[in-house]
């Protein structure tokens, strides 16, 4: 009698593997580390100031030695070196590194409690009769793989800007917390509101309200490119997002007013929890 024909097990199909999660380094600096930035510049004389808006490039930034907390900074062809020591943690809520000197002045620190992505350096010196100051955002861009696809995100943002008149005199200098941060990740808009009031100047003005909207381009390294107006005040902003899922994120941007005022500064939050 002949046996019946065996039929072979089909082979089971096997279970996908998941793709793994996209990890970013947090802004550690207990190692060596460089970052490129994007950022502003302005240079003060004794008539006359100018405010320039830079991408990021390779050509800004800075490296950082852990061995003896020092910092190569540079923009452009401007370079300089400068040996921080760290202010307590408790005087601001986060990490900052501080150096300071009567001409000389460098700042680098997570910029609001809970920022780990991103994070904010600010550079000073003193060129007879004015200065130049250069502030810089960097950090771990997030990757375009990990961009949400749905939802809008609002971040608890702290803003920072001044606004020099014509001849180069500080008409108001403003430090902020706003939760009016917005990305709305199917069409990358960014939206952004800032409350511009008096303080500290003998220069009067109403308040005013600037608005900051612009797209998060993946076809320029993830930039955020836009436009801000606001109170007669015109101009541009860059930005960038940073961390997981754009956890955070930063700006910054220059406008010109009526009467040739230049107001300009830097805007960097964190998502808040969804409701």
């Amino acid at each position: 009698m002949t046996a019946p024909p065996t039929t072979a097990a089909p082979t089971p199909t096997p279970t996908p593997t998941a793709a793994p999660a996209p990890s970013y380094e947090v802004l550690d600096f207990s190692r060596d580390r460089s970052f490129d930035a994007f950022g502003l510049r302005t240079v003060t004389t004794a008539s006359a100031a100018t405010v320039t808006l830079d991408s990021e490039s390779p050509a800004i930034g800075f490296d950082y030695q852990v061995a003896n907390r020092g910092y190569h900074v540079f923009y452009f062809d401007e370079k300089m070196d400068f040996v921080t020591v760290p202010v307590p943690l408790a005087n601001f809520g986060y990490a900052n590194d501080y150096f300071s000197t009567g001409d000389l002045g460098f700042n680098r620190s997570q910029y609001a409690a809970g920022m780990n992505y991103a994070g904010y350096a600010s550079w000073r010196n003193t060129v007879l009769p004015g200065s130049i100051e250069r502030k810089l955002i960097f950090g771990a861009k997030t990757r375009p793989s990990d961009f949400p696809a749905t939802g809008v995100s609002s971040y608890l943002a702290r803003s920072q800007l001044s606004i020099l008149d014509p001849m180069g005199r500080m008409m108001n200098s403003v430090n902020s917390t706003d939760k009016s941060f917005t990305i709305d990740w199917p069409t990358r808009r960014v939206t952004a509101t800032i409350l511009v009031e008096q303080l500290g100047s003998d220069v009067q003005f109403a308040p005013f309200t600037l608005e900051l909207s612009g797209n998060v381009v993946v076809a320029i390294d993830n930039q955020i490119i836009g436009t801000a107006s606001g109170g007669g005040y015109s101009g541009r902003i860059i930005g960038n997002v940073f961390g997981p899922a754009g956890v955070e994120a930063g700006l910054a941007y220059r406008l010109e007013g009526p009467a040739g005022q230049l107001l300009s500064g830097v805007i960097l939050g964190r998502q808040l929890p969804p409701r």
